[in-house]
């Protein structure tokens, strides 16, 4: 049985089925056939493990002789190197499959193999247990036609030293249970080669860390092809190769924890260092990421002119901006990182959709991993302290944050349909809890990303909000409006030719603050969010200059009523609101000529200021102004 080299029950020729009658009579006329089906199992088994055993020793010690290679990066099975062709009579009479281990002979072995020569190992150790396992499939197929069964279960002899009819028929009834399978020598070889397959996976599981997902995909259609060979033998029986792809799948869960540690490591690390400065997008990065964006029926076009510039793709120049579906962003170099995580892991997603859950939830982590590590580092100022070491965290610092909370959650749609569009095609309801949970854990995602963003817009309030009321406001003190309608009475009327007015270095610092800081948003940010951020900052300016002006007049009247010992000559210095109407009519046109300069900012809707008229009736100087007598021309009044 050992030796079978029949492929078919159709190639046994009569002189080898009528001696195996009689040696199978024989042996069941002495009650011996459990004890030969125990011996051709044990032998069986033998073969199994010296031929992984072998072939595992040989592989190392090939691996071990290739050149520029660590003296003690192998460590050979202890003995003598072994063939891989063996005499039956070399095994030991006392052999016990429960105690085999191959992983405690080679272990470091396997694992100072590179990927390619482990999977080589793989493909010989697979090509000869097929082999062994194809020859006792045979042999278990000439049984069952034959209705022998190697058992001593109702077996009786004929007196021609057969196997009579009767026992025929009960033997092959006995053969149909499942049962009975297990006790086959077939089944024990499977089952041992299996077991030592994963012997090899865990010896080797050190080296995971380190492999790639060609090797892992390259190691998964080995695996599985070897598994369906196993799976073929037992179609009656309905044996599978089940310890064999669960622990294919146990390395691929594996790979996929040992990446996602090194990815998170990377991410982290790369935020930690990052300048904060717009990269430059490589031709290959944006071709990945158009494919990525155009992969669904919405905009085949886009995927069909991405494939067209594939060839030719790594002769273009580097571009300033990502572009999705036409719109452009400027990004850092770590959302870019990040993005090339995310499609790797999406390009895994495709050949292990049995995983698609596992790697959509390591995709969410590092989307949130990227939103919170950003966060801490320009909004919580980390990045002052940190590898980076930034001087100060500015408007543009901020503005390209912007940018990449835009890119990434239009990224996430795409991304989100890829998913989706990878689960199993049988959708049954677990499989649409799943699908469910998934949108759901992105929608999470994208209202964090949004609320991080409306924190940046805030913090572009608070920017100007500090300067006015640090750097600005104690300017106040010293205007004097009165004086200044005095000093330039010649710019009355000025203003209808279209002259510049001179204002005062307080109105000088927040129209210049605010010009500065349009100026980098708009050169930032789609015109969209600059109106929405410079709405917001003229809403400010518009409820708090009053304010501040008429805290500044209460902040000199109380002065003055400490100081009302004092000689009249000696007025207390601060600011007063101008008694005079010049002085109240400098304040308002200075005011008016300010506004009219926020709103002539390029890319914004006009804003309506109402400032002006509340100093004004603040001052009792409500009243109503002919044409000729307004200062400015009719639209900035209205």
């Amino acid at each position: 049985f050992i030796s079978w080299n029949f492929t078919s029950y159709e190639d046994v020729d009569q002189t080898t089925r009528s001696a195996i009658r009689d040696l199978v009579g024989f042996a069941a006329s002495i009650q011996q056939l459990s004890v030969v089906n125990q011996r051709y199992t044990c032998r069986l088994s033998e073969m199994v493990f010296v031929t992984v055993k072998a072939t595992v020793t040989e592989c190392i010690i090939d691996a071990s002789m290739k050149p520029n290679r660590p003296d003690n990066c192998f460590a050979t099975a202890p003995g003598k190197r072994v063939g891989r062709k063996y005499q039956h009579n070399a095994f030991p009479q006392d052999f016990k499959q429960d105690n085999l281990n191959i992983s405690s002979c080679a272990s470091s072995g396997l694992v100072g193999m590179t990927g390619d020569e482990f999977c080589k190992c793989l493909v010989m150790i697979f090509e000869q247990l097929t082999a062994l396992l194809r020859s006792s499939s045979s042999v278990l197929d000439f049984f069952d036609k034959e209705g022998i069964v190697l058992n001593d279960y109702n077996n009786a002899t004929s007196s021609g030293g057969g196997v009579s009819n009767k026992s025929i028929g009960n033997l092959a009834t006995a053969n149909l249970n499942f049962q009975a399978h297990k006790t086959t020598a077939l089944y024990a070889a499977s089952e041992l080669s299996q077991s030592l397959i994963s012997d090899i996976f865990n010896a080797r599981k050190e080296a995971l860390p380190f492999i790639t997902f060609e090797e892992i995909k390259n190691l998964w259609k080995i695996c599985s092809d070897f598994a369906s060979d196993i799976e073929d033998f037992f179609v009656e029986a309905t044996s599978s190769a089940s310890v064999l792809r669960s622990n294919l799948l146990a390395q691929a869960k594996s790979f996929v924890e040992q990446q996602q540690i090194r990815f998170m490591t990377d991410l982290a690390a790369c935020l930690e260092n990052e300048k904060w400065s717009p990269c430059a997008i490589s031709a290959e990065r944006q071709f990945a990421i158009t494919k990525l964006c155009g992969e669904d029926a919405i905009d085949r076009e886009s995927v069909n002119k991405a494939e067209a510039t594939e060839a030719r793709v790594h002769q273009l120049k580097d571009f300033d901006e990502a572009e999705i579906r036409g719109t452009k962003y400027k990004i850092v170099g770590s959302c870019m990182v990040m993005i090339d995580m995310i499609i790797s892991e999406l390009e895994q997603l495709s050949f292990l959709d049995c995983l698609s859950l596992m790697i959509a939830k390591k995709i969410t982590e590092l989307l949130r991993l990227f939103n919170t590590r950003a966060k801490q580092m320009v909004l919580g100022a980390r990045a002052l302290r940190s590898g980076a070491q930034l001087q100060s965290i500015n408007t543009k610092h901020l503005a390209l944050v912007v940018q990449c909370i835009d890119f990434i959650t239009a990224a996430m749609f795409f991304v989100q349909t890829e998913l989706v569009r990878n689960f199993p095609i049988s959708r049954d309801s677990q499989t649409e809890e799943t699908i469910a949970f998934v949108k759901q854990e992105f929608e999470t995602i994208k209202g964090e990303y949004d609320a991080h963003r409306e924190m940046i817009f805030e913090k572009f309030v608070t920017v100007i909000k500090a300067v006015v009321q640090h750097s600005l406001a104690p300017q106040i003190a010293l205007i004097d409006f009165d004086n200044r309608a005095i000093q330039f009475s010649s710019e009355i009327g000025s203003e209808k030719s279209g002259a510049a007015v001179e204002i005062c270095s307080f109105l000088e610092g927040i129209l210049s603050n605010a010009t500065m800081m349009h100026q980098v948003l708009s050169s930032m940010l789609p015109e969209t969010q600059l109106q929405e951020i410079c709405l917001r900052i003229f809403t400010y300016i518009d409820q708090y200059v009053p304010v501040l002006f008429v805290k500044a007049a209460q902040a000199t009247a109380s002065s003055s009523k400490m100081n009302a010992t004092a000689p009249v000559s000696k007025a207390t210095p601060g600011f007063y609101f101008p008694r005079k109407r010049g002085g109240m009519r400098r304040m308002i046109e200075e005011i008016i000529w300010t506004t009219a300069k926020l709103n002539q900012l390029s890319g914004l809707k006009p804003y309506t200021f109402t400032m002006a008229s509340i100093l004004g009736r603040k001052m009792g100087a409500v009243r109503k102004i002919s044409s000729s007598d307004q200062g400015t021309d009719e639209s900035v009044r209205k």
